[in-house]
């Protein structure tokens, strides 16, 4: 009873203003920005510097929620530029659901490709919204949006196409103050020179803009939390339309700074596009309802907290779960074929690869950091030990949502020692290496230890090691295994005679080696190669290990 009372405790004491009164020099620039992003969509010659810009809904929509405590002249001028498109033309989808409006000729004419298709791209935007909502809707099972009361014609929801410069698209209030209400959808009439173009760019625009609709219409807009709304918006576009990969574009910002707080609003970092991978991770590690049920507790809680009190009813740990995600981050691109069962993306090939900092370090170190709330550590420390180059890299998992409630940008110091023996309160990850995580907060934090590309905790590295050659299959392009370790009974000898055979029982390698406890038991390391120091080809190979006359025998695979 009492844990659950401090949890119970951390969650009410989480809850926080859900929006931030902005000082007269915020406001100013907040006007400033909106005018300018105006200026820009208005110019058909104006580019944003090949800066294209998922959607602008944090900028219009904090807009709209500060409106009241703006100059009266910003307020005019405001005004005039917050008002829906008025389109020459508009046509229904097939649901009855929604009403696109567009213009046959000028700047906002549709332009997804062959003009003479014009009308069938029309339709298949109209199809594209109807998805979106049956997925989202009625697959998902998320409310439906309010109704807009007749406004843009009738009481269908409002998409309008139009030219909207390097915007992907956005949706607004109507022209309001508050911070849930009805709204409408802007998405761009020309995605040439986008990453995403044409139809394709239409489809996920409209399946991200559409889940904005619902985040505001049901349940809230935070502007302090904007970077769960883009995030959550982005991931949809994934699963709604999985073959259609525009979110790749926006990750670089995570994985090149993958120390950074998730719960970040900060545009350089991403602003919530770059993580929607978080998402698509808690779909895979749970379900879609986790997420629906975090939008669900969204207009009492603050973002992370909503995360924390998800995972408290599913009776998992939120720094169990940050540090898993952490590791399924690690494993992308070149290194996904080193990741345990079930701890990777399935696209996460398509990934970047994290830009993990190396620090040279003897066998016995200490390494000072600091984390910020909510992230993910990593550090690449290449450890000199018994001759050889060990790349251990550890995951330190910060999960204090409490700080981030209020300052997702405040770092807490934290120490991380290293060493090849065993001392005071030190985790054996390896039989070789032995590691200690201080921390401020303790209960908060977790880490976890990726040594020479392979999960510790995963039983890669554990004594069980010695019972089967380790690693198989071996892989000669993995740059840093560059031995097969082989199980040996030591008894009384130092020394081991081994031989290597292909199926066929044809000698490959023969030689004598010494024995070695680098994970605890004994064993040999072979270099795979055969008697004439060539490398062996792909297959399966039976060894023979005598030592002081015991005998082990087994199999072994390869890739060439």
């Amino acid at each position: 009873m009492i844990k659950y009372a401090f949890v119970l405790f951390l969650v009410i004491f989480s809850i926080n203003l859900f929006s931030q009164d902005l000082s007269k020099q915020q406001l100013d620039k907040l006007y400033n920005d909106f005018i300018k992003s105006r200026t820009l969509v208005g110019n058909a010659n104006t580019s944003l510097v090949n800066q294209h810009i998922k959607c602008n809904f944090a900028l219009i929509n904090s807009v709209r929620l500060h409106f009241n405590n703006f100059t009266l002249q910003q307020q005019q001028t405001l005004k005039q530029l917050l008002t829906r498109p008025t389109l020459q033309t508009s046509l229904v989808s097939p649901s009855g659901y929604y009403r696109i409006h567009y213009d046959t000729a000028g700047i906002n004419r549709p332009n997804y490709g062959n003009d003479t298709l014009f009308y069938t791209h029309l339709n298949e935007v109209a199809v594209a919204a109807d998805s979106a909502y049956n997925f989202e809707i009625n697959y998902l099972g998320y409310p439906v949006p309010p109704s807009d009361n007749g406004a843009g014609g009738d009481d269908k929801y409002d998409i309008y196409l139009e030219y909207l410069g390097d915007v992907y698209g956005d949706t607004q209030f109507d022209f309001t103050s508050g911070e849930k209400g009805p709204t409408y959808t802007e998405v761009n009439s020309d995605f040439t020179g986008f990453p995403t173009t044409g139809l394709d760019a239409v489809r996920v625009t409209i399946a991200h803009e559409f889940h904005h609709a619902i985040q505001i219409g049901d349940y809230i807009y935070r502007d302090t939390d904007v970077w769960f709304h883009e995030m959550t918006s982005v991931s949809m576009e994934h699963f709604v339309y999985g073959s259609i990969h525009d979110y790749y574009y926006y990750m670089s910002h995570y994985f090149d700074n993958p120390n950074r707080s998730i719960a970040e609003n900060d545009v350089s970092s991403g602003d919530g596009y770059d993580v929607a991978i978080w998402n698509i991770y808690m779909q895979k590690k749970f379900d879609f309802d986790i997420i629906k049920r975090q939008w669900e507790l969204m207009p009492i809680y603050r973002a992370v907290t909503c995360f924390n009190q998800s995972l408290v009813e599913r009776n998992a740990f939120f720094s169990q779960v940050l540090n898993e995600f952490g590791v399924w981050a690690f494993y992308t691109d070149v290194r996904k074929k080193f990741a345990p069962p079930d701890k990777f993306f399935p696209e996460g090939d398509n990934y970047p690869l994290l830009n993990i900092p190396t620090i040279q370090l003897s066998s016995n170190a200490t390494v000072n950091g600091s984390s910020f709330p909510i992230s993910n550590n990593y550090m690449n420390l290449n450890i000199q030990a018994g001759g050889e180059t060990d790349s251990l890299i550890p995951i330190i998992s910060n999960a204090d949502y409490l700080t981030a409630v209020n300052s997702a940008d405040s770092a807490a110091s934290f120490q991380y020692q290293v060493s090849t023996s065993s001392f005071t309160s030190s985790t054996d990850i390896s039989g070789k290496y032995y590691v200690k995580l201080n921390s401020q907060i303790p209960q908060f934090w977790v880490h976890s230890e990726i040594l020479n590309n392979l999960l510790t905790s995963e039983g890669a590295y554990t004594s069980s090691v010695t019972d089967f050659p380790f690693p198989s299959p071996f892989k000669y392009d993995n740059p840093v295994n560059t031995y097969i370790y082989i199980p040996v009974d030591k008894k009384n000898s130092n020394k081991a005679y081994i031989n290597v055979y292909t199926v066929g029982m044809k000698l490959v390698y023969s030689s004598t080696a010494i024995i070695e406890t680098p994970f605890g038991n004994p064993v040999i390391k072979w270099k795979p190669r055969n008697n004439n120091n060539e490398k062996l080809s792909s297959g399966i190979y039976i060894y023979a290990v005598n030592s002081g006359g015991m005998v082990k025998k087994g199999k072994l695979v390869i890739f060439n």
